[in-house]
């Protein structure tokens, strides 16, 4: 650019000429010439399709589509529509922004498509993923920088309207990749600093701007804070103690439970909220018009609080109105509104009992704080009148049961002292056989007042509240059950069926029940504990109902108790198939203490093979109680459990076995044994007591074993063995299994090889029972091998000529 005298021109940015770019198609100027309505949808449907991608139906093939790109998109026809000083261009303009259902969006997408075999399909662009719907101006590369430059000169012109329909955009932005992160933060950010320097300067803009930025807001804000958004958050929670803003978003700091309950309740929180206090008017338009309940909330707390004169000049049937209507915040806003207006003295009944027993749960709520509010004003006359009001009304009426379950609450805590007056037998059993929760409830709580020494009850009724354990009804009955248990009619069946009931919090429940009740359950336990021990055993049952009568009830309250348990029943619970049960006997085992002689070897034998390491630490006490009769089968068995507790023990005995004890019969056991640890402790022993032992006999067994190892182990022992031609023979299978073993025992396999060449040479008797064996080994050997084979029948040959040989001599 050029320069005039030495300096560089002010910079004008375009958008400041306020020139247009590309004209609106023809058809579409014409209609806003003559002021026709249907210009604006005709408008949408041109939105629609000048952004739109297409599919490309190829019928020529059967119906196969493929998309192509409209290459024609030019996004400046918004910035002169923008332009357009016709107000129904300038209401076509904001309608484009208007988020949609797709619903709402299809009728858009009925377009005329520009050339011949083009179907229209709406394209990922137009959907909003912050707002979830679809909208005709998506804010990608074809529109952005003229949205952008709209905004700004909305900004510059205060253009508060089309100013807040952008911002309202850009506070729900989500980028889909057509702009960064830092550009959506800027300008969120821009939005609010312009929004709070209106606020500061020019107080009447800002609740207009605020106003135009709220109204077209809806229920896809959500319906409590959001931390996503950032203007909309200013403008509602920017003086929060609750929510705190920070320069890269929104944080919760605390919560108010008591304003989580009543949203109204609490301090407030908008920003600039004396300029609100002087705009009553506009507070309650958007009590009256808003769409998103936050805003709804807003308006309604800042009016109670702030102008409370105008609520009290509202008409009535203002009020009554906004009962009508769809929004809860609304008829929760109404409700407060009306407990206003009323006296916390001399209240009238009728307008409060009417609210507390709406169809709406949010009505009923602002009556029921009034109440707790300013019942101590009220006389016992007028609460009993309103107890008296509420049982006619449930008598006469079908009152949802929402409404049935919130009264009960107000009878719980607020309205107690007066239940006395209608507490009887009768109406506690219609009650309590109505199959709404919320009723028994009700019924249950009139137990709590009632004399039950007039009025007897059995306690088995209780059964059913007490097993719906997520019910609030079932603390109730906990309590009457506690606070009344002399009172009630109380059996061992109930007390089993009380113990059988599932969940961690009523077995919590129980188990303080019988523990604060020891001595009061004595004369119950001859049929109690037997029950209970069927329940502990039976499979029908979850199995946390048997755990808990098994280890809380039977295994700690009752355990002395279970000291005269018969030992076959014990036993039962050993055999069983449950690691818990056998558990459980084994507990009982080291309670009933029993003598070894009171089971039977096989019985011992089972419980140090058992799962449980309670159990086979109790058998191998037994056991060495009547070690004198443990056999060499018996210490096999035991060393062979799959157990290793067992197993080292066992071990740790055989080592302690006299001279005279330890037998041959006991080391072949060993060997015979498929565990490798069990073998090399036979090996082991073997050595200790090798001047005992038969090492002919040992090889030969050792010989029959089908391990490796043991093999190998075999003929280790040879060369402590005499051989002669019939060992050979019955050793024969065994020479020939060890030498055509394949793809295992290279090593036993040499030593065989080598054992038999020797013995091939000691003598002629030996060597004809050799040179078969070498003869058959010989034609599967490696070529070494072979050779040292053939080297050593040539030598038996040699020296026994007259001996059959597969080899002839040739001289």
């Amino acid at each position: 650019m050029n320069s005039t005298n030495g300096k560089k021109p002010e910079y004008s940015a375009w958008w400041r000429e306020e020139q247009p770019h590309k004209e609106l198609p023809e058809h579409l100027q014409a209609l806003l010439k003559q002021n026709d309505p249907a210009f604006i949808d005709e408008l949408k449907k041109f939105a629609y399709q000048s952004f739109n991608n297409y599919k490309y139906q190829e019928t020529r093939w059967g119906g196969y589509f493929t998309w192509v790109r409209n290459k024609t998109k030019n996004g400046s026809w918004l910035w002169t529509l923008y332009l357009n000083p016709h107000p129904l261009a300038r209401q076509a303009f904001h309608e484009l922004f208007t988020h949609y259902t797709y619903g709402e969006f299809v009728p858009f997408t009925k377009v005329e498509v520009p050339k011949k075999g083009l179907v229209s399909g709406p394209s990922h662009d137009f959907y909003s993923y912050r707002t979830y719907s679809y909208t005709l101006i998506p804010f990608t590369d074809v529109y952005f920088r003229y949205i952008k430059a709209i905004y700004k000169l909305a900004e510059w012109k205060r253009d508060y309207k089309t100013w807040a329909v952008l911002a309202h955009r850009f506070d729900t932005l989500y980028g889909q990749g057509y702009f960064s992160n830092k550009t959506r933060h800027y300008l969120r950010r821009r939005t609010w600093r312009t929004l709070r320097n209106t606020g500061r300067e020019r107080p009447s803009d800002y609740i207009r701007m605020s106003m135009d930025v709220l109204m077209q807001l809806d229920e896809s804000y959500g319906t409590e804070f959001n931390r996503k958004y950032w203007l909309f958050n200013h403008i509602l929670y920017h003086n929060s103690t609750r929510y705190r803003y920070r320069s890269d978003g929104w944080t919760i700091v605390n919560t108010d439970d008591q304003v989580a309950a009543n949203p109204l309740l609490g301090d407030r929180e908008e920003a600039f909220p004396d300029l609100w206090d002087t705009y009553p008017e506009q507070l309650w338009k958007l009590v009256q018009e808003a769409r998103s309940g936050q805003v709804i909330l807003f308006a309604g707390k800042a009016l109670r609080k702030g102008n409370f004169s105008f609520v009290k000049n509202i008409e009535d049937s203002s009020l009554k109105t906004l009962f009508k209507d769809q929004h809860p915040v609304r008829r929760m806003v109404a409700a407060a509104m009306i407990c206003d207006r009323l006296d916390p003295k001399q209240t009238d009944l009728d307008t409060w009992f009417d609210l507390a027993i709406s169809q709406f749960p949010e009505v009923r709520e602002q009556a029921y704080h009034f109440l707790k509010t300013n019942m101590i004003h009220w006389s016992e006359e007028q609460l009993g009148s309103i107890v008296q009001r509420f049982v006619s009304k449930l008598q006469t009426d079908d009152l949802a049961e929402a409404i049935v379950a919130d009264w009960v609450q107000l009878f719980h805590h607020k309205l107690k002292p007066v239940l006395n007056r209608i507490a009887t037998l009768q109406l506690v059993q219609k009650l309590m056989s109505v199959s709404i929760p919320a009723i028994q409830e009700l019924g249950l709580l009139l137990v709590t007042q009632m004399d039950l020494a007039k009025y007897p009850l059995d306690a088995n009724s209780l059964l059913p509240i007490l097993s719906e354990i997520e019910s609030p009804l079932c603390q109730m009955a906990r309590q009457i059950l506690s606070e009344r248990f002399t009172q009630l009619q109380i059996t061992p069946s109930f007390l089993v069926e009380l113990a059988s009931i599932p969940g961690e919090d009523h077995q919590v429940f129980t188990t303080q029940f019988f523990t604060d009740r020891l001595l009061w359950l004595v004369p119950f336990h001859a049929e109690l504990i037997p029950e209970l021990w069927k329940r502990m055993l039976r499979n029908d049952l979850p199995e946390e109902v048997c755990d808990y009568i098994r280890e809380d009830l039977l295994g700690s309250l009752f355990w002395s108790e279970l000291e005269a348990t018969p030992l076959s029943k014990v036993l039962l619970l050993i055999d069983s198939d449950s690691t818990a049960l056998q558990e459980f006997g084994a507990r009982l085992i080291q309670l009933i203490q029993p003598e070894a002689s009171q089971l039977t070897f096989e019985q011992l034998l089972n419980m140090a093979h058992c799962p449980v390491a309670l159990v086979r630490e109790e058998a191998r006490g037994l056991i060495l109680q009547i070690r004198k009769d443990l056999t060499d089968d018996g210490m096999v068995n035991l060393v062979e459990t799959d157990w290793a507790d067992t197993r080292e023990w066992m071990f740790s005995y055989i080592k302690t076995l006299s001279r005279d004890e330890f037998t041959t019969d006991l080391i072949y056991g060993l060997l015979d044994t498929a565990r490798d640890d069990i073998q090399q402790f036979a090996m082991e022993m073997v050595e200790i007591h090798r001047k005992e032992l038969d090492m002919k006999e040992l090889m030969l067994r050792a010989s029959e074993s089908p391990y490796p190892h043991i093999h190998e182990y075999a003929l280790q022992l040879a060369d402590e063995v005499s051989w002669d031609a019939e060992l050979v023979k019955r050793l024969e299978l065994f020479f020939r299994t060890v030498l055509f073993r394949v793809n295992a025992g290279r090593k036993a396999k040499k030593k065989a090889l080598d054992l038999l060449m020797s013995l091939g040479q000691q003598s002629e008797e030996l060597a004809e029972c050799v040179v078969p064996l070498l003869a058959d080994v010989a034609r599967n050997e490696t070529k070494k091998e072979l050779e040292r084979i053939l080297l050593v029948l040539t030598r038996i040959q040699t020296q026994y000529p007259n001996l059959s040989s597969p080899l002839q001599l040739i001289n």
